[in-house]
């Protein structure tokens, strides 16, 4: 596992997320494992940061964790959903996709 996998799952909010947000964690972990071509930083509503891969650097913040049950729910349309509604923001969005 990568030293990025690791301290997702050690986001201390993570335990406090209800079953459907844990279990798109997870997910989401699993598949930000094998980012290549760049690096995502996440900023969670915590404040943690979170990085993901290697290269240039794009940004997201998560403004709340109702992206996650979205994203479990939904997926890629939970992910567009959770943007309109506000739950994130990039500076840069096509940089992001």
């Amino acid at each position: 596992m990568t030293t990025a996998g690791r301290a997702l799952r050690q986001a201390p909010r993570a335990s406090a997320l209800p079953l459907v947000e844990r279990v798109a964690v997870g997910f989401l972990e699993r598949a930000l494992e094998c980012l290549e071509g760049g690096t995502l930083e996440v900023t969670l509503p915590d404040g943690s940061i979170r990085r993901f891969g290697s290269g240039a650097v794009v940004a997201m913040t998560v403004h709340s964790d109702a992206i996650f049950r979205r994203l479990a729910l939904r997926g890629k349309v939970g992910f567009g959903e959770s943007y309109t509604a506000g739950d994130w923001d990039a500076p840069d969005l096509a940089a992001l996709f």
